[in-house]
């Protein structure tokens, strides 16, 4: 009979060991379930999160896109305004060559005539 007791006491102890392990485990597969929930709550918020930061970088992107296409521009621009201002520059030296050389043909011509002036009159006075 002791024997039988003492079996029945093993496993009433067993059934109560597995009843607490179950309760145990119910209670981790609870808490388990909150934090999948909390969890699926806190992707759900940051998704939007992360799709709002994504349509942040694409337009900061495109704004850096525009800057560097504005700076590009602007380079072009100058080159062509450094090639416009030595371009002014040369012809003005051109110009300014042609100019003396005009003067000096009309200084020489000015000389010439006021030579031969000179000349008749005092070939005239003699």
């Amino acid at each position: 009979m002791k024997s039988l007791k003492t079996r029945k006491v093993e496993i009433g102890d067993t059934i109560d060991a597995s009843n607490s392990a179950l309760l145990d485990a119910e209670n981790k597969i609870k808490k388990a379930k909150e934090m999948i929930k909390r969890t699926n709550l806190l992707l759900s918020k940051a998704e939007p999160v992360c799709l709002e930061e994504i349509a942040r970088l694409e337009q900061l992107k495109a704004q850096n896109d525009e800057v560097l296409q504005q700076e590009r521009a602007q380079r072009v621009t100058l080159a062509e305004i450094e090639v416009r201002l030595s371009q002014p520059a040369n012809f003005n030296e051109a110009e300014l060559r042609s100019q003396i050389f005009i003067r000096a043909a009309e200084e020489g011509k000015n000389e010439l005539a006021t030579l031969e002036e000179r000349i008749k009159s005092y070939e005239a006075s003699s």
